[in-house]
């Protein structure tokens, strides 16, 4: 299509007239459509003589050419099926499945119903997989917080090893959490361009509607301007009576000639196909605005039950932890439903888009030429033979015009001013339906409509893969987290304290030690003295009998020639019969076997945990006496 083309008229020597002579010459001019530059160039014909009329309206040589003119508007070249993505492919490449698992091969051919049943189903299953697997790893998790929570951990590991490595739990899933949040907050991104693309699509729609109305109207207001000529042709008429016969028969062929012209262009417009995208523009836009409005809240919410388990991680409150792993649990619910139907979406955006002029014809107008015509933008316009009709009966209107103008200007000037409007008139007619033509010609919108199609199919697909990517990744983030927090909550009867020889300290009393025990989660077994004497427990009191060793070393770390005999009494520092199995009082799994300089006792690899000074009394270690049992 050429826009804003007009018509060249210049002046060519023709045989006008079968018999006769025409004036005083045997050629008469008229107008030509030069092809070439489309710029009109009127110049003056030359003066006619007779008054001898013949058969008017004979076709000029040029004509043909006027028509293919014509003809190169309404074909088109630059159309036919828009060629999709790499991530259009991708997604349209994802198994379609029916409800027996069976595959569904609708959507490869671009001429389906998305709301065939068997098409409805392969998109909730592609929906349902994502939820079903994210409630699993819910399941999952949940009952790993469970088992965490009801057994204890284990005795091997003391007091400062629970601490390093609740430290390290604790950074981990703050870490993670904050990576969560940051993906969360990334789908904001991708909602923001949705809301772009959809709202450009409505303005391009809208922008191709109203281009579509401006052009029909266009050419029903050219018919219209037909009517004016048609007037002065019928006037005429009337007052050259008594004109020759070869004057009647031209004012009669410009009268059914403008009335064709006029029912060519009323034949356009009626043909072409109507849109109605009146309540398109309203619900396109309320869907977009409670769509952003739901994405900003879905946001909001992830966010917030990510923050509020940090602080329950932070806190060590098991009243906000189980609130916040049931606020979690609900919005890893909500995010997995909708990771699944963004994705369903994006398959089936993609699934149209493979082939989306051929999905619309068969969803709207599977048999209508002209919607073909308009969306392919490939085949010769269905308009033609009525724009050729215009065509030849506004050239031969303005022809048998010039016929008119000669004979007043000779016999009846009174109305040469009026033969020369109806002239001009029906000259402005035929310069102007080149330029009516190309206005309802497919190529004047199949730009707009690449447009609406390009910014439907790649910004729509790019922008839910992003959100349902992200969305994605943050719930699986989210479970990590809960599993940390989960095995973070073994520990949060621990005293929040920064230093390890902190610990120590909180209890400076050597009498009490089951605190103690109880701050490393072991349960320290107590015996009362009134069975001292049963057989289900076995206390001793070992002492150095020898005292011919006082001469030996201890085997300690601090031992001199002289050391005295070394007491095993449990590490309490009393000297009763209540140590239980001389058992380690930091892990209640190995029995002693050092003795520190302050009189308490330790177990050998306990003591290499343990800092410079004794967990119970805080002195300074000074040595580390090794027991010797006989």
């Amino acid at each position: 299509m050429i826009e804003g083309a007009s018509v060249t008229k210049s002046w060519s020597t023709v045989p006008f007239y079968n018999r006769g002579p025409c004036f005083s010459a045997s050629y008469c001019l008229c107008p030509k459509i030069n092809a070439s530059s489309l710029e009109v160039q009127p110049s003056a014909p030359p003066p006619h003589s007779s008054l001898a009329f013949s058969p008017p309206l004979l076709q000029h040589e040029e004509a043909p050419e006027a028509h293919s003119k014509i003809h190169s508007y309404s074909t088109g070249g630059q159309g036919g099926e828009l060629a999709p993505s790499s991530l259009v492919r991708f997604f349209h490449s994802w198994l379609h499945l029916k409800s027996d698992f069976a595959p569904v091969d609708v959507p490869t051919q671009g001429a389906f119903n998305p709301q065939n049943e068997e098409y409805y189903t392969s998109l909730v299953i592609i929906a349902g997989i994502f939820l079903a697997a994210s409630v699993l790893g819910i399941i999952a998790v949940l009952i790993v917080l469970c088992c965490n929570c009801s057994r204890r951990w284990d005795r091997t590991n003391s007091y400062y090893t629970q601490l390093r490595r609740f430290r390290k739990l604790k950074i981990a899933a703050v870490t993670l959490g904050i990576s969560a949040i940051l993906l969360m907050v990334a789908c904001i991104y991708a909602n923001v361009e949705t809301t772009d693309a959809v709202t450009d699509t409505i303005s391009h729609v809208e922008r191709l509607d109203n281009k579509y109305n401006k052009a029909l109207t266009s050419v029903s207001n050219l018919g219209s301007d037909a009517t004016d000529p048609l007037n002065m042709a019928q006037r005429l008429q009337r007052d050259l009576a008594s004109a020759p016969q070869d004057v009647q028969r031209a004012l009669q062929d410009i009268v059914s000639g403008t009335q064709t012209f006029q029912s060519s262009l009323s034949s356009v417009v009626r043909s072409a196909p109507t849109f109605e995208f009146d309540s398109f523009y309203s619900d396109a836009r309320t869907y977009n605005h409670y769509r952003s409005i739901a994405e900003f809240g879905l946001v909001a919410f992830a966010v917030f039950a990510l923050i509020l388990l940090l602080v329950a991680l932070a806190c060590r409150s098991y009243c906000q932890l189980i609130t916040s792993i049931i606020i979690s649990a609900i919005c890893l619910v909500i995010l997995s439903a909708v990771v699944g139907i963004e994705s369903a979406a994006a398959v089936g955006v993609s699934d149209v888009c493979m082939k989306p002029t051929t999905f619309l014809i068969h969803q709207f107008a599977e048999d209508d030429a002209y919607v073909s015509y308009y969306l392919f933008c490939n085949t010769t316009s269905p308009f033609q033979p009525d724009i050729n009709q215009a065509q030849s009966e506004a050239q031969e209107g303005v022809l048998a015009a010039q016929l008119v103008v000669n004979y007043t200007r000779e016999n009846a000037p009174q109305f040469q001013s009026a033969a020369i409007a109806l002239q001009q008139g029906l000259n402005d007619l035929q310069q102007q339906l080149p330029k009516v033509a190309a206005s309802v010609d497919c190529a004047t919108f199949w730009p707009t409509y690449k447009r609406v199609i390009d910014g439907v199919c790649n910004p729509m697909t790019t922008n839910l893969a992003i959100l349902s990517a992200s969305r994605l990744a943050g719930c699986i983030l989210f479970l990590v987290v809960l599993v940390l927090v989960s095995y973070a909550s073994l520990h949060f009867g621990l005293p929040s304290v920064r230093d390890p020889e902190e610990a120590g300290g909180l209890i400076s009393d050597e009498n009490n030690v089951q605190p103690l025990l109880f701050f490393h989660q072991v349960q320290y077994r107590s015996t009362s003295t009134d069975d001292n004497n049963s057989s289900s427990s076995t206390r001793t009191r070992r002492r150095n009998n020898d005292n011919s060793n006082n001469n030996t070393t201890g085997g300690g770390e601090g031992g001199g020639p002289s050391a005295p005999p070394i007491e095993v009494d449990g590490g309490d520092g009393n000297d009763d019969d209540d140590d239980e199995d001389l058992l380690c009082k930091i892990c209640v799994a190995r029995p002693v076997n050092i003795r520190l300089n302050c009189g308490h006792c330790i177990c050998s690899q306990c003591v290499e945990e343990i800092s410079d000074t004794c967990p119970w009394c805080r002195d300074v270690i000074t040595s580390r006496d090794r027991l010797i049992f006989p």
